[in-house]
Order: C-alpha cells, then structure tokens, then sequence
C-alpha cells in the first residue's frame, strides 16, 4: 500500500509532520509513505486559474495523485492545537493552504 501523506502544518518541525513520519517508520513491510511538504508553494485557488501551464508545486502534487492506484491512500493531518475552542482554525493561513490542497486534489479527480 502506498500512502501519500500532507501534513496541514506549515512549520517544518510540526507535531503534525513528526507525527507522519513516525507513522512512516512503524509503518508494515510493504507500507510505503511519500512525504510531499509543499503545502506553501501551492497558489491560492482558483478554478479559472486551473489552465496550462500550472505552477510547478501544483503540476508535481497532481502528478503524485495520478500515480496513485487502488490500494493507495492520502493521510492529511491538522493538529487539533490548531483549533481555538469553539473548532475554529487559530492561524487562518494554515486552513488556507490546506483546503487550497484538498481543492485542488479534487478537482484534479474529477477528470479521472
């Protein structure tokens, strides 16, 4: 099984991003995870933007979703710190660049 894992975080050392790669390191023989840490690079969405030629961070991560076949899996993360009490996200960037990915990787499956 191959897993394509996104941490929400932007921080490079996250607990959120720790937390994928020990779940990478105890991961079962024939479990395999592909980190893709580009969360911040991707352009803010737009579905009249989505023409040719893309940003390169948005190419590569739908390049990584099309490579995945049956028995693949996406693992996102979002550190439940990251909420204030009432659920809602304390750093409106990081819930920016996340639901920027999750938009793009659907509507880079609507075609599939």
């Amino acid at each position: 099984m191959r897993v394509l894992a996104l941490s929400g975080s932007l921080r490079a050392q996250s607990l959120n991003t720790l937390l994928l790669r020990e779940a990478a390191r105890l991961a079962p023989p024939g479990m395999t995870f592909t980190f893709w840490e580009r969360l911040d690079d991707l352009p803010h969405f737009s579905p009249e933007r989505d023409i040719d030629p893309l940003p390169a961070p948005l190419t590569e991560l739908r390049g990584l979703i099309h490579q995945m076949v049956h028995g693949s899996s996406l693992c996102l993360t979002l550190a439940r710190s990251g909420l204030d009490e009432a659920g809602h996200l304390k750093d409106p960037a990081q819930g920016a660049a996340l639901g920027n990915a999750l938009n793009m990787l659907l509507l880079s499956m609507e075609g599939s």
